[in-house]
């Protein structure tokens, strides 16, 4: 079974954090009885520690993927080799252990990804030895509420609006030199809102959830969930850029895209982002673009007068609100 290659070339900065999470991944493990340790410190809106949590891997196993709640502290832990995730509260406690695809052992080829909410937390499960992935919808106390079987072997990415209204979940099929994709907008277990072929990276939803936008490297779709169908679909100002990352302000889009550059040595990094703004129907409104500027991450986040480019540690403006 062929897995996408697709990078993962953006983080995201939540606005009004009460928690923040920084993992460290140590060890060079290479034989057996040797093993690695991954540590997440969670520190609260004063900077200081709220808890840790630290595991011992063995040589090969992968490290756990990361998730935290930065409102309420709850963090989550998934193995996806083993098939497994933890949920620790804000004080640093494990309270539940979902243990997936029983009876079935460890693998490479499988997908646990999971998308967080204050009330309900949403996992897209998948394995190459299943045929559909899976979204399960769990309380914060671990309580199964339903699950949706997607249409296609291999889940890829999930999110949940604001609310936990909704929840976009992407899936696809790649073998032979064959690949379909497909991304679902649920409301439960029963309703699909809309699909959409568009493999998405990162969802993002507007004031009141009226519209969704799901973003990959080369296109962003719109949907209504309104008019339960997508209204309209954006695309790369530069076929040499990616999609990066996305964001709503004032009901207006904005899609941010950058080239990448792969040295000869060394880490990948982006160059010269562009930020494109759009209307709510896809209509391209302007575009500003920061040149000779290189940096290895980035985020946007919005103020009530403009958007901030978060890379590397320095902050610049866009699209400013002009003074009366």
């Amino acid at each position: 079974m062929k897995q996408l290659s697709i990078l993962i070339l953006f983080c995201t900065v939540a606005a009004q954090a009460q928690f923040s999470l920084h993992t460290e991944r140590t060890g060079n493990a290479k034989r057996y009885g040797e093993k690695n340790l991954f540590t997440a410190v969670i520190s609260n809106e004063r900077g200081n520690t709220a808890y840790t949590v630290r595991q011992e891997l063995p040589f090969d196993v992968p490290y756990p993927a990361a998730y935290l709640n930065e409102q309420t502290g709850m963090l989550l832990l998934a193995y996806t080799f083993d098939g497994f995730i933890e949920a620790y509260n804000s004080s640093g406690k494990k309270i539940w252990t979902k243990i997936f695809f029983e009876g079935i052992g460890p693998n490479y080829e499988r997908t646990i990804t999971a998308a967080m909410g204050n009330t309900s937390i949403a996992i897209l499960t998948s394995d190459v030895t299943l045929p559909k992935a899976k979204v399960q919808v769990f309380s914060i106390d671990g309580r199964k509420k339903w699950e949706y079987e997607l249409p296609y072997k291999m889940g890829f990415e999930i999110a949940m609006s604001p609310d936990e209204t909704f929840i976009a979940a992407g899936s696809y099929y790649a073998e032979e030199g064959k690949t379909e994709t497909s991304s679902l907008l649920l409301s439960n277990a029963t309703e699909v809102i809309t699909a959409t072929d568009v493999l998405f990276r990162k969802a993002s939803f507007s004031t009141a959830n009226r519209n969704v936008v799901l973003m990959s490297e080369r296109e962003a779709a719109i949907i209504s969930t309104a008019q339960k169908s997508e209204i309209a679909r954006v695309h790369r100002e530069s076929a040499k850029n990616i999609f990066t990352d996305v964001l709503w302000k004032n009901d207006e889009l904005i899609l941010q895209e950058a080239q990448v550059e792969f040295p000869a040595e060394g880490k990948f990094y982006f160059k010269n982002p562009a930020f494109t703004k759009y209307s709510s129907l896809g209509n391209k409104l302007t575009t500003e673009q920061m040149m000779n500027t290189t940096y290895s991450t980035s985020s946007l986040r919005k103020t009530q007068k403009a958007v901030q480019v978060i890379f590397d540690g320095k902050e610049h403006s866009i699209f400013e609100e002009k003074k009366n």
